[in-house]
């Protein structure tokens, strides 16, 4: 005799359920991140991103005489520019932002 839930159900039978509920939720968010950080930007914007990215290390550098923190906050963003620039991904365009490049 199956093994049964506080509900009657058998527990076999809620697990199963349970599986098809998660494969489905967890299918539309897989498709809507998917597409969300699918390359959106071509080579232009790509050479355009790593030169952003170059220009907040500089900055970062020069930022670290007045602030350690300047400094450091400008490094992130030098490596999150160039992240975007490697994978081609814009988070702007991915927003819904139209941009020229």
């Amino acid at each position: 005799m199956p093994a049964r839930s506080r509900m009657g159900m058998s527990l076999k039978a809620n697990t199963e359920w349970v599986g098809v509920a998660n494969r489905g939720a967890l299918g539309y968010f897989d498709s809507v991140m998917k597409k969300f950080f699918a390359p959106n930007i071509d080579q232009k914007g790509r050479l355009i991103r790593a030169g952003i990215a170059l220009g907040f290390f500089v900055t970062a550098g020069f930022g670290l005489v007045f602030s350690v923190w300047l400094g450091i906050v400008l490094g992130l963003a030098g490596i999150f520019t160039t992240i975007e620039a490697l994978r081609g991904w814009c988070i702007a365009r991915a927003c819904g932002i139209k941009t020229k490049h």
